[in-house]
């Protein structure tokens, strides 16, 4: 098994291109189910978890390619020739390696008027239901079924597609938020069923995040007709915990064929956001290239309270240095309480890079966390190279440590993985990272990135 040797304490400096949104391509990949006609993406990630995207799509009858002679350059075409699918189901041995295969579910069974797609399971901090999709596909007329562990959907007794001749889902009021929280992998779900059905679709308190947005802007490109709605009840609270924040609704008319195109996706923030966490723990200087600036404002203030000098030097570019060469010359988040929020609010994908530079921090900080209450598995490990950490139901109330010592340590998951890299990177002496494979699955090269920035990181096999 794979393992990071990692031998801190080395000040990064240097410019870093952030690769493309994880989050974002692998809705739109399983949207180009949607199309018989040849889709181009471009800025598509190399990762584990985009290699079982590919998988995916090439089990259920698409022609995927990746473009060795450019770089996140993907084309996506139908194997056969009428444009249909080899099957209509998702198999166990596919899905069960990463959550975000369930948005198959609603391309397919629009498309092809049924789908089964195996339950993707729990995750490492805590049940994830599924419970929107469902109940949002029901409200589209579909017939939907848990047999054997598989979500089984079909559109049964409704409209035909005057362009398939299959069986068609109708629009309908679907809401998508549980709690609080708007769920995104739900909305992405039942906006990319909606496009193919017949009539109109009001997706109400749909997610806000960029990733959305994008697969939104995607679908408009190759034919969906979406608008969105967003209303802002207290404009000025958008980035204080506890406050109202913007509301969004989609409406979407269904047409009955989607046509292919080429498409850009979004650079990935939680990646810029790692890069300004590496930065601050290690006193570094580093221009983010390839990032797109207004999706990070959350995490920009933070790192900004906490002592951080960011500066846009371009659309695309930020650069991130701390005051002087020495991390304890930060300053303290002083009687901040952060918490995790939707979009646009600081993310929770971010929550635990952000813990990895407050243990080394003058002061306390409190952390809590609004989305996922059990997600501090990297506690424990931060711990173990000399964090001061007390857990209290969500919060995480954290103690400004002098310096962190080198150690073994674990991953959990992708972004507990970041965390430790952050930590090690700015840790005395050696440390080994092992279960790297969680890392790789959201992190482009993030190995050959380091390397060029100073930092004295390895792969070991052991």
């Amino acid at each position: 098994m794979e393992k990071y040797i990692i031998h801190g304490g080395v000040r990064l400096e240097g410019s870093v291109k952030i690769s493309g949104s994880k989050n974002a391509a692998l809705p739109i990949f399983a949207a180009t189910l949607l199309t018989d006609e040849e889709v181009i993406l471009k800025n598509v990630p190399q990762l584990s978890d985009t290699q079982t995207m590919t998988l995916l799509l090439r089990s259920l009858g698409k022609k995927v390619s990746w473009d060795t002679g450019s770089p996140g350059r993907v084309i996506i075409q139908p194997e056969l020739k009428a444009g249909l699918v080899v099957n209509t189901k998702a198999s166990y041995e596919i899905v069960k390696r990463m959550r975000a295969s369930i948005c198959v579910l609603g391309p397919l069974l629009t498309r092809y008027s049924k789908a089964e797609v195996s339950l993707p399971g729990g995750c490492a901090f805590g049940p994830r239901p599924v419970d929107l999709h469902i109940s949002g596909l029901r409200a589209l007329g579909a017939d939907v079924k848990l047999i054997h562990g598989n979500i089984v959907a079909e559109a049964k007794g409704l409209l035909k597609n005057s362009a398939t001749g299959l069986r068609r889902l109708r629009g309908g009021h679907v809401p998508v938020m549980q709690g609080r929280i708007s769920s995104v992998l739900a909305t992405d779900n039942i906006l990319s069923a909606a496009v193919l059905a017949e009539g109109e679709t009001c997706i109400e308190n749909a997610a806000r995040e960029p990733e959305t947005e994008d697969l939104v802007n995607f679908l408009k490109h190759i034919g969906a007709e979406i608008t969105q709605e967003i209303e802002d009840p207290h404009k000025e609270d958008l980035f204080h915990e506890g406050k109202s924040i913007s509301i969004q609704r989609l409406r979407v008319k269904g047409v009955s064929k989607l046509h292919g195109g080429e498409y850009t996706i979004i650079p990935d923030r939680i990646e810029a956001g790692s890069f300004m966490s590496f930065a601050a723990i290690t006193g570094g200087k580093l221009l983010i290239q390839n990032c797109e600036p207004k999706h990070l404002h959350a995490v920009i203030q933070i790192f900004e309270e906490l002592g951080l000098s960011i500066q846009q030097k371009s659309s695309n570019e930020l650069l991130v240095k701390t005051a002087g060469k020495r991390l304890k010359r930060l300053k303290r988040l002083k009687g901040i309480e952060v918490s995790t929020g939707p979009y646009p609010l600081f993310p929770t994908d971010m929550q635990a890079l952000l813990m990895a530079v407050a243990v080394l921090a003058e002061g306390d900080t409190i952390l809590e966390e609004s989305i996922y209450s059990s997600r501090f598995n990297h506690v424990g490990e931060l711990e173990r190279l000399g964090a001061s950490i007390t857990l209290e139901g969500n919060k995480a109330y954290i103690h400004g440590v002098s310096a962190l010592e080198g150690a073994r340590v674990m991953a959990s998951d992708l972004r507990a993985g970041a965390a430790l890299v952050a930590a090690s990177l700015a840790a005395s002496g050696k440390s080994e990272l092992r279960r790297v494979y969680h890392i790789k699955r959201g992190y482009e090269n993030l190995l050959g990135k380091l390397k060029k920035l100073g930092a004295k990181i390895v792969l070991e096999d052991g």
